[in-house]
């Protein structure tokens, strides 16, 4: 009994072991499956034995399933913003669950807008287009297709969320099965390029950190784009170009972004033109853009260059920054007129009012060196001032500057501005309003004016001042009263006032009636002649920077009357150090007065002995002055000529008279013409008459000339 209950569990274990799997649900629909069981024992004498059960057969029937994804959990705006009022796409993947092959209808709904199209999407990427409620291609059993849903949000505002519901249902006439997707939209703002200041603010493009900067020719400058995505959806391909004017060379090695040097190939110069490549911008992400440039040594002083940049971005407008102007030379400065940039003025105080002559509240953004946007404003070492005009004081408007210093007359001019399209910049027009000179653009040299500034931010040029003496000078002379006859010394005293000055040029005007004495000129104590032209004795300066004093003497005609005033006048004229154009003068006198005296009815007699090394008989350039030589009166009063050949009799008395050269007196290599043909008037003969002398202030010349050489 016990071994017939073992074969039987071994049998009960066998079938079970032969019993058929479960059908997959992909095996297709009318599959029959059979099975046959199986069994092999031993019997009770120890031989084995088969035993083959029925054969059992199973027909698989049709299932239908269908599944739709991806299943959405929740919206996230950092992957599901899509731009307001702008259609949308949504991809759902519906995949054929079934043993069979099935087809679908599909329909779409959004709880906000309107779905406005269904497409299969091809392999290739192309679209086959399907109704709303329509039927899908069939799909073979574990098959898939792609579905797009295209939905228009209407005039939904940002930050609305959209739920897009994707549902298929199996057409199948038995157990048809049905599935359901959702996908999240977030609307957003579109990607907006601005400035660093949010939505509406324009692109800032800066030179040196302002809208303006002055840049010495050669010098090197630096820009700055900045720049951000105001908006709520990133800005792809994104692309600055700047164009920067030709004369101003950019530095493509110097260009940075955001501090770093950029990727390679991200940043490429075609000739002036300037393009930086930004594959994508984060809403709310900024940039900052920076690059050198060297200002070309040949540009003219006081040109200005203006350039904007273009930022660009895919399906997103392109905008253009604020203008950056460049002054090639310099601006801003207050320095003394005369001696020009190397002479800037700390402690000038300049005021901008309005037309009525009110100080100006300033309600623009301050930069250096007035960095509190003070109006009044003094001035530093430097000279340099600075006002920030806001944007409604930009002009069209006139205004009045006044600016002084201790030491300095005060000034006022007039301003007229005009500013630019982009109303960030201004032309000004300067205007003297007190009769003294302006400066030229960018430079320190003087003009009459008016003058005028293009394209230029918190800046009215270069400011003169002027001293009301720039030149110290006194005239004196050794007598308040003198002769006929007499000897005057005078000295002329003269230096510059803190300013140094040019080529200087002094100029003294004897009084009628008084002679130069040749020779007695001198300069800082060394013997200095004048040039002489009648009345006129002038002495020129390279330059006039310390204390300069001439002396001279002059001799008194006889004949002039008693109580007579003799005015000597000198006047000194020096050019300013940083223009020669200009110049700066001053005058002086000194008096005699004319009293009683020996020689009152007398007159004078001078000349000079020479080398007539021309053979003229007339003193000519080229020809040599003899020294030490002497002349005799007929009376036998004498004199000794000077180094440069001159004489002079001061006080003789009226008639005719004789003169007579001492030739024991000549140097060797000097002789006599032979005179035995010679009238006494000829300037060659030794003996020389001298023609009735009646006439007060008259000078006799009577030269002698000689043979030889030095």
């Amino acid at each position: 009994m016990k071994t017939l209950l073992r074969v039987w569990l071994r049998l009960v274990v066998l079938l079970v072991a032969l019993a058929p799997a479960p059908v997959p649900a992909s095996t297709p629909a009318g599959t029959v499956i059979s099975n046959t069981a199986s069994l092999g024992y031993s019997d009770l004498n120890g031989f084995a034995q088969t035993v083959q059960s029925n054969t059992v057969s199973a027909t698989v029937a049709a299932v239908s399933a269908v599944a739709v994804g991806p299943k959405e959990q929740g919206c996230s705006p950092q992957t599901d913003s899509v731009e307001v009022r702008m259609p949308f796409t949504r991809t759902y993947t519906v995949t054929n669950g079934g043993n069979i092959p099935d087809t679908y209808t599909v329909t779409a709904a959004a709880t906000t807008g309107t779905v406005t199209a269904l497409a299969v999407l091809g392999a290739s990427g192309s679209t086959t287009p399907v109704q709303n409620g329509g039927t899908l291609p069939q799909i073979a059993p574990g098959a898939a297709l792609q579905v797009q849903v295209t939905v228009n949000p209407g005039v939904a505002s940002a930050g609305t969320d959209i739920e897009v519901t994707l549902t298929a249902t199996s057409t199948a006439a038995t157990s048809p099965g049905s599935d359901s997707a959702q996908q999240c939209a977030v609307l957003a703002n579109s990607a907006q390029l601005s400035g660093p200041g949010g939505a509406g603010t324009p692109i800032l493009k800066l030179v040196n950190g302002q809208p303006f900067a002055a840049a010495a020719a050669g010098a090197t400058i630096s820009y700055s784009v900045q720049f951000m995505n105001s908006g709520q959806l990133p800005a792809n391909e994104v692309v600055v170009t700047d164009a920067v004017p030709a004369g101003i060379v950019p530095q493509l090695s110097s260009l940075m972004l955001n501090g770093a040097a950029p990727p390679a190939g991200a940043a490429s110069l075609n000739g002036q033109t300037l393009t930086v490549a930004i594959p994508t911008l984060a809403p709310g992400a900024a940039e900052v853009v920076t690059f050198n440039a060297l200002v070309s040594s040949t540009l003219p002083l006081g040109q200005t260059y203006v350039n904007t940049v273009t930022v660009a971005a895919s399906a997103t407008p392109a905008e253009r920054s604020t203008p950056a102007s460049v002054l090639v030379g310099v601006g801003n400065i207050v320095y003394d007129g005369l001696g020009g940039g190397s002479l800037p003025l700390a402690g000038a105080t300049v005021t901008l009012e309005d037309s009525s002559g009110k100080t100006l509240t300033l309600s623009g953004k301050a930069f250096p060196p007035n960095t509190g946007n003070a109006n009044p404003y003094a001035t530093g070492a430097t000279g340099a001032y600075a006002f920030g005009l806001g944007a409604n004081q930009l002009g069209p408007a006139s205004y009045q500057l006044d600016f002084a210093a201790p030491g300095y007359l005060n000034r006022r001019v007039g301003l007229t501005l005009t500013p630019n399209a982009a109303g960030t910049l201004y032309d000004v027009t300067i205007a003297s309003l007190d009769g003294q000179l302006l400066a030229t653009p960018g430079g320190f040299s003087l003009v009459k004016g008016p003058v005028t500034l293009a394209n230029v931010y918190g800046s009215f040029g270069n400011l003169p001042l002027f001293r009301a003496q720039n030149i110290a000078l006194s005239d004196a002379v050794d007598r308040p009263f003198a002769s006929s006859g007499d000897r005057l010394v005078y000295t002329v005293t003269f230096s510059d006032i803190s300013t140094p000055l040019g080529p200087t040029s002094v100029v003294d005007t004897l009084p009628a009636g008084v002679f130069y004495a040749p020779g007695s000129g001198r300069l800082d104590g060394l013997r200095e002649e004048p040039k002489v032209s009648g009345r006129l004795l002038s002495w020129s300066l390279p330059s006039l920077a310390v204390q300069h004093v001439i002396t001279f003497a002059a001799v008194i005609a006889p004949g002039l009357e008693e109580n007579l005033i003799l005015n000597d006048g000198v006047g000194v004229s020096a050019h300013a150090t940083n223009d020669p154009a200009v110049t700066v003068s001053a005058s002086a006198s000194a008096q005699t007065q004319i009293v009683a005296g020996v020689f009152t009815d007398r007159t004078i007699v001078t000349g000079r002995v020479f080398y007539d090394l021309r053979q003229t008989g007339d003193f000519q350039p080229g020809d040599a002055g003899i020294g030490g030589v002497r002349i005799y009166l007929e009376d036998g009063e004498s004199v000794v000529t000077d180094s440069t050949g001159r004489y002079d009799f001061p006080g003789v008395g009226p008639g005719m008279h004789v003169l007579r050269l001492d030739t024991a007196s000549l140097p060797p290599g000097a002789k006599p013409y032979d005179d035995r043909s010679l009238a006494w008037d000829d300037q060659r003969s030794i003996r020389r008459l001298v023609h009735g002398v009646f006439d007060g202030g008259v000078i006799e010349n009577i030269d002698f000339a000689l043979e030889g050489s030095p």
